[in-house]
């Protein structure tokens, strides 16, 4: 019984993992359910090869937004 509480965890986790991935569910209401600490969810991400990280359009509109302060930043010297 314990080989198929593993498995359901982990297919759980995977689950709730991409949900994050697809901005379903946040990283903060994923670790309340998991009963995990922030510190984990790297590895729940290499573990189960889901990217956390910012899709390129979201990345685009980052940049189209504040791109302009960065560079007034580098002009200015202020460190980034």
């Amino acid at each position: 019984m314990a080989i198929l509480s593993e498995l359901l965890r982990r297919g759980f986790e995977r689950e709730l993992m991409q949900m994050v991935s697809d901005g379903q569910l946040s990283v903060g209401r994923l670790v309340e359910i998991l009963d995990i600490t922030y510190y984990d969810v790297p590895e729940l991400s290499r573990r189960y090869g889901i990217d956390l990280g910012p899709t390129p359009e979201q990345s685009r509109h980052a940049l189209e937004k504040y791109g302009s302060l960065v560079a007034m930043n580098r002009k200015s010297g202020c460190p980034e």
